[in-house]
């Protein structure tokens, strides 16, 4: 298997301005408490939302649940909820200056995003494009210059 880092990620917490009006950051324990719109349990990223929670012995219980990002997006357009989403989501679904994103307090957790393909002689020449592009870019800076102050 050929490996390449494209990026790390950090989840964040996102909400309608304003719901959080004391804070610019929120921690797991006040996670517990807010109407949650997060991924069912079968998508990755819920599974390791619920691991670093576990790990601060906080159990997220979600009131809506979807399976994809496209869908919480558009539960928090329509009202009070809360996500935790990885943070190049808000830029790269537009939500705009309605939302506010806040650090989780006592999140150190980063995940490291890449591409792993077979290791073949031959690779399909779209596969080698976008290896190609990856090992000849900065895309950490890419992604950290798109996402200022998160």
């Amino acid at each position: 298997m050929i490996q390449c880092r494209l990026y790390s990620e950090r989840y964040v917490v996102i909400s309608q301005r304003g719901h959080f009006p004391d804070r610019g950051t929120v921690s797991w324990e006040r996670l517990e408490r807010e109407p949650l719109c997060l991924l069912n349990e079968e998508m990755q990223n819920r599974r390791i939302l619920d691991m670093a929670a576990r790990l601060r012995h906080v159990a997220l219980s979600p009131r809506i649940t979807a399976n994809s990002f496209l869908t919480i997006c558009a539960h928090l357009r329509s009202g009070n909820w809360v996500s935790v989403v990885p943070e190049t989501l808000p830029r790269l679904y537009g939500l705009g200056d309605d939302f506010e994103v806040h650090r989780i307090t006592d999140d150190d957790t980063v995940h490291t995003i890449g591409l792993a393909v077979p290791n073949r002689q031959s690779m399909a020449k779209m596969t080698q494009a976008l290896y190609s592009t990856i090992v000849n870019s900065d895309l950490a800076k890419v992604f950290a210059e798109a996402n200022p102050g998160v």
